[in-house]
C-alpha cells in the first residue's frame, strides 16, 4: 500500500503513476480545479498545443468520440474493418467506412459506406417510411402508364392523317366543304 500525499489514503500502487505522492483521482481532481481557476490561460496553452501537433490532436479526438459515442477503441474498429473484408455490409464499396449504430439503443451495428449509413439514418427516422416506400416503388410509374397508353387500342380513326402540323380530326364534316 502507499499512501497519497493529498488524500492521506493507502492505496494500491497501480492507483498512482511512476514517481508521484499523489493519486490518479486526486491529480485528475486538481487538473480540474486548475483548469476551473485558470481557464484562459489553459485554453492558450492547449490550443498552441494543437496548433503545434494537429496529427495528434486530431488522433485524440478520434479516440475520444469513438471511446463516448460508441464505447469502441481504434483497435476494435479495425477489427470490424478486417472482419467485413473492408467492405460496406450493405454494398460492395470498398474504401472509407463510418461506423453504424441504432439511433434508439446506441448499439453498434457494423461499417457502412456514408451514402448507406445516410440512407439507413434517413429511413430509420422516419417511422413506416420503408414499407411506404416499397409500396410506392412496385406502383406503376410514369413511363409505365405511358407505355400502356401508347400500347391500348386506339382511339383515332384509322383513316385519320396524324401528321405533325395537323390536327387530329383534319377530315371536313360530311356535306360541307370538299365536295363538288
Amino acid at each position: 500500500m502507499k499512501a497519497c500525499r493529498t488524500c492521506s489514503e493507502g492505496k494500491d500502487p497501480t492507483q498512482f503513476r511512476p514517481s508521484r505522492p499523489d493519486c490518479r483521482a486526486c491529480e485528475r481532481a486538481a487538473a480540474r480545479e486548475y483548469g476551473a481557476s485558470n481557464r484562459a490561460k489553459r485554453n492558450a496553452r492547449l490550443s498552441r498545443w494543437r496548433k503545434m501537433n494537429p496529427d495528434k490532436a486530431a488522433a485524440n479526438d478520434r479516440r475520444k468520440h469513438l471511446r463516448a459515442n460508441y464505447g469502441l477503441t481504434e483497435q476494435d474498429v479495425e477489427d470490424m474493418r478486417i472482419a467485413q473484408g473492408g467492405r460496406c455490409l450493405l454494398c460492395p464499396t470498398e474504401g472509407a467506412l463510418v461506423i453504424d449504430h441504432c439511433h434508439q439503443t446506441g448499439r453498434v451495428r457494423g461499417l457502412l459506406c456514408t451514402p448507406c449509413n445516410n440512407a439507413l439514418g434517413h429511413v430509420e427516422a422516419r417511422d413506416g417510411w420503408l414499407c411506404r416506400a416499397a409500396v410506392y416503388l412496385d406502383a406503376p410509374c410514369h413511363a409505365d402508364v405511358l407505355l400502356d397508353l401508347a400500347n391500348a387500342p386506339s382511339m383515332t380513326p384509322p383513316d385519320a392523317d396524324l401528321s405533325p402540323g395537323k390536327p387530329p380530326n383534319s377530315t371536313p364534316p360530311q356535306g360541307q366543304g370538299g365536295e363538288t
